[in-house]
């Protein structure tokens, strides 16, 4: 009876036409007055309790469109979890995925800080699981390379190089795949090039061209340039243009 109330006197609202038992506040000044009702002390679990319930209770599509809300509360509400489940790596774990999650969804809008903050929430998160940075490379790493690589390319669009250099150098210190590795040198060579360090980009290029095995001469003399372009030529003579389409695609970069 009181939810109808609500609802009648326009407190509440239905989140969705679809779902009729999912209500939200109709105004944030709501949402604030009655938050500010709970008690200082019981704040932080309201808070996590409310973003575990959305979490588990509804659909992965459902939960997408409140994502950042939901991640949002069981951040606020962290303090009183790890007081109480320390040790709960699977919780933890659980909190690094959203996070990441809610890191990507926010770069795909272009929130390039908030996708920062949620990221480097996921990688600590996922370090809290396993103990240190070095053993979450080991246990979880493709986990890792994803949330290193978007938390890099958030940095980038933040103009943070010093930190986002810091996390490439993470990368190329524990990444083992040619995919990973090569994600993170154009990365790094676009930042470079986006700060006008020409020659830092340049060097950085010749780097990963060596460790994948490419030869590449730093400084071609005119007589290599035409050279290779003849061997070109003499290639492409195999390939006319409408049976490129017919090629293999490349699964090697």
């Amino acid at each position: 009876p009181s939810v109808e109330k609500d609802l009648s006197e326009g407190l509440l609202e239905h989140a969705s036409t679809d779902q009729k038992d999912l209500l939200r506040f109709s105004h944030d000044q709501i949402q604030q007055a009655a938050f500010s009702l709970i008690p200082d002390e019981s704040k932080e679990l309201v808070q996590w309790s409310i973003g575990q319930a959305l979490v588990r209770k509804l659909t992965p599509d459902q939960l997408s469109e409140v994502m950042f809300g939901a991640v949002d509360l069981l951040n606020s509400g962290l303090d009183d979890f790890t007081s109480t489940h320390a040790n709960n790596s699977k919780e933890l774990l659980r909190l690094a995925e959203l996070n990441m999650a809610a890191g990507e969804r926010a770069l795909a809008i272009s929130a390039f800080q908030q996708a920062a903050t949620y990221l480097q929430k996921s990688i600590t998160f996922m370090s809290d699981v396993t103990g240190s940075e070095d053993l979450s490379w080991i246990q979880h790493p493709d986990f890792c390379l994803k949330a290193y690589q978007l938390y890099a390319g958030s940095l980038y669009c933040n103009n943070d190089f010093e930190t986002m250099k810091k996390t490439l150098d993470t990368i190329f210190k524990y990444a083992a795949s040619k995919e990973g590795r090569v994600t993170a040198y154009a990365t790094l060579v676009e930042a470079y090039c986006a700060r006008d360090q020409f020659r830092d980009a340049f060097n950085t290029a010749f780097t990963a061209l060596k460790e994948f095995g490419v030869s590449f001469p730093r400084k071609p003399s005119q007589a290599t340039v035409i050279f290779e372009l003849i061997k070109t030529k003499q290639f492409m003579k195999k390939y006319p243009i409408e049976k490129l389409h017919d090629l293999l695609k490349m699964n090697d970069p």
